[in-house]
């Protein structure tokens, strides 16, 4: 019997503080809606432990919820949208440089020869930065480093072309130094009353009769002009070009001359062809001699 009185007993006195904390809970609520009026009637006084706490804690709790609103205002509506925006850019920012990566992918493949194998050099030398300045180890003696591509044309300061021919009726000189291109030529209208029946073994034309033009070069002209240099083998060329013998030695003969000098960080090259259509014939000229020169008028004129 005693047993079940304090069971009963234990009961009441938590049903009293369930109900104790429900008003205090309402107190607070319609605190809020109405700051005005005074709910504190519906707090129990006295002697109560709850009914003390509750009372002095509604001031707290209601500062305590209003800083709860505020923070989730703040978090939302201004932290938010600068981490989202943030992101965004970044992700943007990603995709851009993959997009470039891709194109320079896409442009090796259309300049290397063997693209292949160029990357298995690049993986084996741990080449992972465009640096302008480091190149892909040659296989063999007789390949030419292949530069990689540079984002500036500061990188051909160091660069440097000359290429000379003249004749009695014809004159060129082309230069390049960094990417600034001179180009000097005969004008042909000026000079060609007087040279149309030359027959002298020197020039028909003086310095006066020369046009002198400069441009800069652009970033994509010059990566054009290296990659023809490099794509055809220039700086493997032999010294000299021209009339030979028949025992396949030079030719002591009369011929035109083409000389045409490149260098560029640790390659360099000089070379001349000297042509000659009668025998002793010099035979045509070199293909990457050719093909450079054409490059090099294309990009004068």
């Amino acid at each position: 019997m005693k047993v079940s009185l304090c069971i009963v007993s234990v009961l009441l006195i938590q049903i009293k503080k369930t109900k104790v904390f429900i008003q205090v809970i309402l107190t607070i609520v319609m605190s809020l809606k109405d700051p005005d009026d005074d709910y504190d009637e519906l707090v129990p006084h006295g002697n109560d432990f709850l009914g003390k706490l509750a009372g002095k804690a509604k001031p707290k709790l209601i500062f305590l919820i209003i800083g709860i609103v505020l923070g989730l205002f703040i978090h939302y509506y201004l932290i938010n949208p600068f981490i989202i925006a943030d992101s965004q850019q970044i992700s943007k920012d990603c995709l851009n440089s993959k997009l470039i990566l891709n194109k320079e992918n896409e442009c090796l493949y259309t300049l290397v020869p063997e693209p292949k194998s160029a990357g298995e050099k690049c993986a084996s030398n741990n080449f992972y930065d465009l640096n302008f300045d480091k190149q892909i180890a040659p296989s063999s003696s007789n390949e030419t480093p292949l530069l990689m591509p540079n984002n500036t044309t500061s990188e051909y300061s160091s660069f440097q072309l000359y290429y000379y021919s003249s004749a009695e009726v014809a004159s060129e000189k082309i230069q390049i130094d960094g990417n600034k291109l001179t180009h000097e030529y005969l004008d042909t209208n000026k000079v060609a009353e007087k040279c149309v029946n030359w027959v002298k073994q020197s020039p028909c034309w003086t310095e006066e009769d020369l046009i002198k033009k400069s441009k800069r070069l652009t970033l994509t002209e010059m990566n054009s002009l290296y990659e023809t240099i490099i794509q055809y083998s220039f700086f493997d060329l032999n010294e000299y070009y021209g009339p030979t013998n028949e025992d396949g030695t030079k030719a002591n003969a009369r011929c035109y001359s083409h000389e045409l000098n490149i260098s560029f960080k640790t390659n360099e090259k000089d070379t001349i062809f000297c042509d000659r259509p009668v025998p002793p014939e010099s035979g045509p000229m070199p293909t990457p001699f050719r093909k450079v020169l054409e490059k090099i008028q294309e990009l004068a004129n």
